[in-house]
């Protein structure tokens, strides 16, 4: 089993050229204009990631889209692929392959980034159903809630009519 401390942390320029080269050499005739957009999406969020180094929520983004970009890339492969024999369009997708079968590893380096990020920011980990992955301790809610109440200048109906045992007037 593969630890995630196993992977090598790529830079994330690295990631991003990688990419852009294989995405840019596998748009061809044969590809639909969602290629191009899914791509161009990821690219951004990557560059956004790059941008702002001390934030985590890039990097999440990031990684959540190169996930639904694998499953694309899949579908867009497997229903556009070329039925010519022109050698540009085979090329174009084979480079859309090799761009397809990068992906899990670029996706794992990207988690592992982020995962840096958010133990640097001091940020719990989300799980996949949207809680944390650090708990904190047990809390009881029934128990009596303290709560500080504002000074207001408004009088307490005991100062009203402290000994009889007649309600506050209504209008002062």
């Amino acid at each position: 089993m593969v630890e995630l401390s196993d992977i090598p942390s790529a830079p994330l320029k690295v990631v991003f050229v990688v990419h852009f080269i294989l995405s840019a050499w596998g748009l061809g005739h044969w590809c639909p204009l969602s290629y191009l957009f899914y791509n161009l999406l990821f690219f951004l969020i990557l560059l956004w990631a790059v941008h702002h180094k001390e934030s985590d929520e890039p990097m999440q983004m990031a990684v959540a889209v190169n996930a639904v970009c694998l499953v694309l890339d899949v579908m867009v492969i497997s229903l556009y692929f070329p039925r010519s024999n022109d050698g540009s369009e085979r090329f174009s997708c084979g480079m859309a392959i090799l761009n397809l079968i990068i992906r899990p590893f670029t996706t794992l380096v990207l988690y592992r980034i982020y995962v840096e990020r958010a133990n640097a920011v001091g940020a719990p980990l989300p799980t996949i159903f949207g809680g944390t992955a650090q708990r904190g301790p047990y809390e009881d809610i029934v128990g009596a809630v303290h709560q500080s109440v504002p000074h207001t200048d408004i009088p307490s109906p005991v100062e009203y009519a402290p000994s009889s045992k007649m309600p506050p007037p209504y209008h002062s």
